[in-house]
């Protein structure tokens, strides 16, 4: 258990530095757009929607990050709790769902996207609004998968 604790640590550890990253990046765009971008393009709502889009969005990955650092830090402090946590990582059952729904594969295509369309915020509204949409997309199917393995099996 105590290797397992060691993970948890630095699982935790690495979602603090994300998050940190994630709340710089809400701050950089929130400044970046009311400082250049609203003055220079008086009147493009694209340019505002997706603007706001990736800063809704970063902030929402800060928001998920930080209650998995709490959850993390819980289940650090109880052995019930970490033991609890332990299981559900190593279930056989949830592993065949994630392997079934896409895995890490998945998730580092939908980190792509999102990372994409934040990028492409800044240059192009209209290519930002496709790859976020389509990343969107991509998570509801994921969403949905998830549902019907559950169900399922």
């Amino acid at each position: 258990m105590e290797s397992f604790a060691t993970q948890i640590k630095k699982r935790r550890s690495l979602m603090i530095v994300l998050t940190l990253v994630a709340l710089a990046a809400v701050g950089g765009t929130a400044f970046y757009y009311f400082a250049f971008a609203a003055p220079r393009y008086p009147g493009d709502g694209l340019r505002g929607f997706t603007q706001g889009m990736t800063c809704g969005l970063t902030a929402g990955v800060a928001g998920v990050l930080i209650w998995q650092i709490i959850l993390l830090s819980r289940a650090l402090v109880s052995e019930a709790k970490l033991r609890a946590l332990y299981i559900a990582e190593t279930d056989e059952r949830n592993r065949l769902i994630n392997d079934k729904v896409g895995g890490l594969g998945y998730n580092l295509a939908l980190w792509a996207l999102t990372v994409a369309g934040g990028v492409a915020s800044f240059f192009q509204p209209l290519v930002a609004f496709t790859l976020l949409a389509s990343m969107a997309g991509m998570a509801l199917l994921k969403a949905g998968l998830s549902l019907y393995y559950k169900n399922r099996y």
